[in-house]
């Protein structure tokens, strides 16, 4: 996962806000005033190959954190689909 010092790297070498969330594509505002946030829309780096470990500012994208979680949940939920799949064949 991005830290927050990434996160203020990678917010200076954005274009100008707000920027679109990865998912939805509604507004992304980022502010170093955290508890200007409302939790849903906390904004997060998402790592767009999936692995938390290439923090390269071109793997990351922005997004809102209720959009990512709902995300990566979605992508648990069918994960344990086809391994409860696989599992029924044997």
């Amino acid at each position: 996962m991005a830290t927050w010092r990434e996160a203020l790297v990678f917010a200076a070498m954005s274009p100008p806000q707000p920027w679109s969330c990865h998912f939805c594509g509604g507004p992304v505002w980022f502010t170093l005033d955290r508890k200007d946030y409302k939790y849903r829309d906390t904004p997060v780096l998402h790592h767009k190959d999936h692995d938390h470990g290439n923090n390269d500012p071109s793997n990351w994208v922005w997004s809102h954190f209720g959009c990512h979680t709902s995300h990566h949940l979605s992508a648990r939920h069918a994960q344990g689909k086809a391994r409860g799949a696989a599992k029924k064949k044997k």
